[in-house]
Formats: C-alpha cells, structure tokens, sequence
C-alpha cells in the first residue's frame, strides 16, 4: 500500500499538508451568531459553517450547528477564550452613535450583561424599567438582556426580544443586531432569515462590526437576501476596518479564493495576518498555509510552523495536523516522529480525518510509535466512515490481507469501492483485480477492465499495465494490440517492468545507434535555412494586399496561396525539429508492419511506414508528427494539411497563371509600339513634345517612372512638327501607356520568378527531408535508447 495524503492543492511534488481536508471547507468563513446556547447563557459556538457538497468540491451549503460536539470531522471551532472576545467585541460591545453611553461589562459565560443585572436588587430593576420606560434605548436594551439571561426576572425570550424591538427602533445598534440575531435562529419569535437581514442591516449601518459581518456572511451564502459576492466583499471590508478578527479572516479568504474580488495572495495575506495577530484560529493556521507553500509571501516552511503552533494553542484540528505532517516529513522543523505522532493524535481525537488516516499509517508502519495493526485498523476506520478515500482504501487493504481484523473480503471490496467511487486511483485498480480474479465478487472481466480504465487514466502505472494486458488478450474489451501497446508504454515510462518487458517482446530490438555525422548535420542546416526562406518570403507576402492589374491577376487566390506556404513551412519546421526527438522515425530489426501507417490504424504508440523504409515512430508526440510528415510526403489529400504534392500543383498554377499575364503584357506593348511608329511621320514641329513634356513626366512619375526613361521615350518617338492637336494627344497618350505596361513587364517577370523559385525550394526540401530521414537513423536510435535504457 502506498502512503497517499490527499492535498487541497495539486502541485508536481507537494511538501506541505493541504490547506483543507478534502472532506469539509475548514477555512471558509462562518457565521459568528448566537446560538439557542448562547440565549440560554451558554458559550458562543459557531451555528453556522460552510461545508463542500458531495462531487462539487468548490460550492458551498448551509449547515446549523446547535450543540459545540456537532462540527463536522476537521472543521475549525475557535476557542472558548477567542470566543469570549469577540462576543465582547460584536455582540453588546459596539458604540450606539445615538446613545452615547453604553456601560456594558463582561459575565464569565462569554456574553455582556449590565451592571444592574448582575445582582437582582429590586429596586435598581425598577429603576432600570422606570427608564426603559421614558424610551431610554439603553435601558430597554438591558431590560432585555436581563430577561435573556434571567438576571432580576424569570428567563423569558419572548420579553427579551420585546425589549430588544424597542431599543432597536430607537436606533440602538447593539438591540439591532441582537434581535437580527433572535429572528436568525427564531428565538423568542418565529425564525425569519429575511427579517434578521433587515435588523443586520440597520445595525451594520449603525456601524456596529459584528452586524456588518454577519450581513457579509449573509451575502455570500444568499441568506434572507440574493447572493451577492460583492456585497459581502463589501461588507466583510467595513467590519475588517473596524478590526473585527472574523472579518479581517473572511476577508482574507475572499482575495485567497477569488470571491467577489480578484485574487490577490498579497491581500489576502494581510487580512489573514491581521486577525491572525489577534489570535484568531482559522486565520492563524491559514497564513501558516500561505508560508508554507509561498502564497503571497515568500516560502518560509518555519514561518509556516510557527503559526500553525500558534493555532493549535487554541486546539485547531487542522492546525494540529499540519504541524504533526512538518515533524514527519522534516519541513520547517527537525524530524521527530514522536512529536509527529502527538500532534496527529491531538487532531486525530478532534475527528480530523486526515489526522486519523496518519495516526492509523503510523501504527501500521511502525512510524514513531510500536506497530499495532489492531489500533492502525480502528484510526483507519474512524476517518474511512467520515468519507476519507485514503482511509477507505487503507481500510479495504486490512480487511483483503487480515490486519488488525479477520480477512473478509467481501469487507474488503466494499472499502475499495466507496475509495474508487472518489476516484482514488488505488482503490480503483484494487477494485478491479478483484473482479479479474472473483475475489469478494463475481468475477467480471469487463467490471475489471472498467475500474483498471479509471486508474489507467490518473496514470496509475500497475492499472495502465493491467489495461495493456486486457487490450492484448481481449479480456473485457475486444482484442486491439495498438491499445496494448500505448498502454505499456505508459505504464514503461513509469518505470514498470513488467510493462518494459512485454514491451521489448512486441517491439523487437532497436538497430545499432550512432551519433550524427556532421555532413548530415549541416545538410539538417541547410534544410532549416531553406525552409526558413521559405516562411519569410510567404509571411512578408501574405502581409501585403499587393496591388496587381486589372484581368490579369487574382490577388484574393494569391494571397491565400502565401498563407497556404507559410503554413506549410510552418509544419515542416515542427519536422525538422522532431529529428532530435527520442522515437521519432526509427528502426526495430522485428517486422511491425501489423502497426503499418493506415487510416484504420488507431494506435497512438507506436506507427510504422513502409514508404519510408520501414521507419517507425514511438510515443504518443512522435506519432503525431509521424503521421503529419507521411501524409504530407506520399498522400494527395493531406487535409487538414496541405501536401507536397498539393503545394507544388498550386505553385504550379500560379506560376502558369503569372507567366500568362506576362505574355500578354509583352503583346500589349507591342502594339503601343507599332502605333507609336505609325505616327511618329506625322509629328514635324520640334516643339511640340517640350510643350508637353512636364505634363507627360507629372503623369508618368505618378506610376514610379523616372524622369530619364519617360526623356528616353520622347527622344525616341523622334516628334518633327505638329499637324494636329488631336494627334498630338493621341501620341502623348501612347506614350504614357507604353511607360505603364513597360514597368508591369518588369513586375510580372519577377512575379514569375519568384513563383518558379518557390516551386524549386519545394522540391528541394520534400529530397533533402527524406535523405535526412534515412542517414540519421542510427543517430535517432540513439536517442531512443538513452531515453529507454530498457530497450533492447
């Protein structure tokens, strides 16, 4: 069995204790309201916590909690001393901005009383009625204090919660917020969640701290109001201000776990630090989580101890256990497994189940304590019934070998399947061995290979193993090699041997390896350069919206096409750049062609291609790119991909489709010529191109032709005089068209160009890729074998 703690957090390797259990939302915040105990003159607990619902690990459900023992496993409960001081602080203790005295003092039960309450002389409760009479909000606030805790007068809720109503509707924040606590828990008045928001609220407005929280509280879990994460983000702040400690927590989770704001560790930090100075548990045990894993503040795993140590003065479970796992694991403190130990019992007895699951591992392995399965058995137990996959699985492992109880495996198979349905991989494959081979259940091969899938895929290595053998042997599925074949290879990457064996059998040994030669090397360079020519020439062109000419050129279809090239040298880079991958394109001396490149070949393992001289790919990426090269080599339809084939017909095309134009831009100015020549006897008078000599080079330059070739043109057209004004324009019109189809010539010519050196270049790397492939084979081999030592 394997020690398997689970973490709130999933990280690569994980060195510290979760923040939470997995079975309850410890560090979410919680109501700080008077309970029916709290009425009756008793303690403070906390009536109302956030907890997890089954499979939906972020969402949060209301729970009471009338008596202190009904916490659920785990969840964090302040100390009596931490509770006498908030209730100090928020239930009588705030300031009445209306009533500016308030002589409140403190009973030893955790709840404020007045003075004149604290002995029953008669004529002082007179007194006090004689004033609450004249509608002093103070006096009618304590009248019904005393009537709550029975000081004076007989106990009696509903007279309480009359006195309450008319403090607080003379505007006495204290009588406010109690009686929004009356109507939260239906204490003197019928229960009325909406009502108790009404009373918070005018409390809250008061500036009375503890109102503020509980209207936050009120928000954020839609009680007697819409849920409003902003709202109670809002008015968490306003009480944190106030150093209100649950706030000042609250608020801190709230930037943890972005809740009605953005995350912010930073922020979250100091909240947590603030109500944490003020001894606050929960804040306490999770600024020890933020040290611990460097959230928000440097990692600091001492930091981390000391407040988890902090905390647990205050007997916090979570706490407790946390420093008990830094003890085992030497994290923040020299290794003590004793203390270890001592710590994981104090939380254990909590009815924390990750503490109970340590405990039990502890006896069971002989870890700071003497080995004791029977005891090792009963602390797994505890935390399995509290839902603990870890224990549920530690739990299923005694009853199948006889530790610490008789062996019954029926017991067993129950234990591993209440594990595997929290989808813990372990449980899973022990699940599923059981029904391969009948053990505590009807054998069912397809039940087994049901649960051997499920741990397959948390790369559980045994069961990714398991798996392989049910695809080669068609047990519980139909019989499919290539399946067998990636499965072994996963369950072989993790190093199982029993995988790398059947693996080698299948496979055949590797063909010697080498190293890569450096003529093959620079021919892999000079691959890259031409490719790369490639991709810059395309990307500069399918940049542009390049104008053309009109009725000659395409440049929707052209544009396209640059797209379309610089795609593919795209793909030929991802090519070139898997020369060097371990299982790209090698060669095993056994035949594989059974797993021979086909659309009906659905392995993702391992792929042979016998156009390519029998080269195979092994590995998931390798296949991939694998299959990508011999479409685009060998298939005429490389969809979604383009083939060599297909690029070189559509460069092709183009190429036709340019040197088309440039021949009938070259006829076009063969005719301007002829007409030229036929005027040209026509023109005597000297003078008449210098006339319009400025008028034809504005024009010209307009289409990027320089001064000395439209002077060239006019010299040539040899004008001798004028013998008419229509002619003149004809001729100048000539001229200028003759400049025009001369620089598209131009044009068009490099266009041609540039097409038949694009078809070239691709030639040119389909032949140089695959005389790469076949000369560096034994350097690929290499590769493959250093990576897999276990190869043949």
């Amino acid at each position: 069995m394997q020690r398997l703690i689970s973490m709130f957090l999933i990280t690569t390797t994980l060195s510290f204790p979760p923040f939470i259990d997995t079975a309850t939302a410890m560090d979410v915040p919680s109501f700080t309201a008077v309970t029916e105990e709290d009425l009756n003159a008793s303690h403070t607990a906390t009536p109302l916590l956030a907890i997890k619902k089954e499979g939906e690990p972020n969402a949060l459900a209301f729970m009471d909690i009338e008596k202190k023992n009904s916490h659920p496993a785990g969840s964090l409960k302040r100390s009596i001393e931490q509770i006498k001081k908030d209730e100090k602080e928020t239930i009588l203790g705030q300031k009445n901005p209306v009533a500016k005295k308030q002589k409140i003092s403190s009973s030893s039960d955790g709840l404020s009383e007045s003075n004149i309450c604290q002995d029953s002389i008669s004529p002082e409760l007179i007194q006090l009625k004689e004033k609450a009479g004249k509608n002093d909000p103070q006096a009618q606030f304590e009248m019904g204090q005393c009537y709550l805790f029975g000081k004076g007068v007989d106990k009696d809720l509903n007279q309480a919660v009359e006195w309450y109503r008319k403090a607080a509707e003379n505007n006495y924040a204290a009588a406010q917020y109690n009686l929004g606590q009356c109507y939260l828990f239906g204490k003197g008045v019928d229960k009325d969640l909406n009502q108790a928001v009404e009373w918070y609220r005018k409390a809250a407005e008061n500036n009375h701290a503890a109102a503020q929280y509980n209207l936050g509280q009120c928000y954020l879990f839609g009680k007697g109001v819409d849920k409003d994460l902003n709202q109670a983000v809002e008015w968490y702040r306003k009480a944190a201000e106030q150093n209100h400690a649950a706030a000042q927590y609250s608020l801190g989770w709230c930037y943890d776990h972005s809740i009605g704001v953005e995350r912010d560790p930073r922020e979250a930090v100091e909240w947590y630090r603030k109500a944490a100075e003020q001894n606050y548990a929960e804040a306490q045990y999770n600024l020890g989580i933020c040290y611990a894993y460097g959230k928000g503040v440097e990692q600091d795993p001492k930091e981390a101890v000391e407040w988890y140590r902090k905390a647990t003065e205050q007997n916090h479970a979570a706490a407790q256990y946390s420093l008990g796992w830094c003890y085992d694991h030497s994290k923040g403190v020299e290794q003590d497994l004793k203390e270890a130990v001592e710590w994981y019992r104090k939380a254990a007895e909590q009815n924390h189940a990750a503490a109970q699951y340590s405990l039990g591992w502890c006896y069971d392995h002989s870890i700071g304590v003497d080995k004791d399965l029977n005891q090792a058995f009963e602390w797994y137990r505890k935390a399995a019934e509290k839902n603990y996959a870890e224990a549920q699985y530690a739990l299923g492992v005694c009853y199948e070998d006889g530790k610490g109880i008789d062996k019954d495996l029926n017991q067993a198979v129950e234990w591993y399947g209440k594990a595997a349905e929290q989808k813990h991989a372990e449980a899973q494959y022990a699940l599923g061995v059981c029904y391969e081979d009948g053990k505590g259940v009807d054998k069912d091969l397809n039940q087994a290979f049901e649960w051997y899938e499920k741990a397959a895929e948390q790369d559980h290595a045994a069961a990714q193993y398991a798996l392989g053998v049910c695809y080669e042997d068609g047990k519980g599925i139909d019989k499919d090699l290539n399946q067998a074949v990636e499965w072994y290879r996963k369950a072989a990457e993790q190093n199982y041997e029993d995988a790398q064996q059947y693996l080698n059998k299948i496979l055949g040994p590797l063909q010697n390896g080498g190293t890569l030669d450096l003529n093959t090397r620079e021919q892999v360079k000079n691959l890259k350069r031409l490719n790369n020519e490639l991709i810059k020439e395309n990307g500069f062109y399918a940049g542009l919206n390049k104008a053309g000419f009109k009725d000659t050129i395409d440049n929707h279809e052209m544009h396209a096409l640059h797209n379309k090239m610089l795609g593919f040298g795209s793909l030929v880079l991802k090519i070139i750049s898997a020369l060097k991958q371990p299982g790209f394109m090698v060669r095993f001396t056994d035949d594989l062609s059974k797993f021979n490149y086909s659309t009906n070949n659905n392995s993702s393992s391992l792929r042979c291609y016998p156009q390519l001289r029998n080269l195979a790919c092994f590995g998931e990426k390798n296949v991939k790119i694998g299959d990508l090269l011999y479409s685009m080599l060998y298939e005429e339809d490389a969809s979604p991909h383009v083939s060599f084939s297909q690029i070189q017909k559509m460069l092709k095309d183009r190429g036709n489709i340019a040197v088309q134009a440039l021949n009938n831009l070259k006829a076009e100015a063969e005719k301007v010529d002829t007409l030229l020549k036929a005027y040209t006897p026509l023109l005597a008078n000297k003078e008449t191109p210098e006339s319009h000599q400025q008028e034809i080079l504005e024009l010209a330059q307009q289409y990027g032709i320089q001064k000395d070739t439209i002077s060239t043109h006019l010299h040539n057209s040899q004008f001798q005089e004028e013998n008419s004004k229509i002619i003149n324009k004809k001729v100048i019109k000539l001229l200028q068209e003759k400049i025009f189809l001369e620089k598209g010539i131009k044009e068009q010519l490099s266009t041609t160009m540039f097409w038949e050196k694009q078809i070239t270049d691709v030639i040119k790397l389909r032949v140089q890729l695959v005389e790469i492939l076949v000369q560096s084979v034994p350097a690929r081999n290499q590769y493959l074998k250093e990576k897999y030592p276990w190869l043949k």
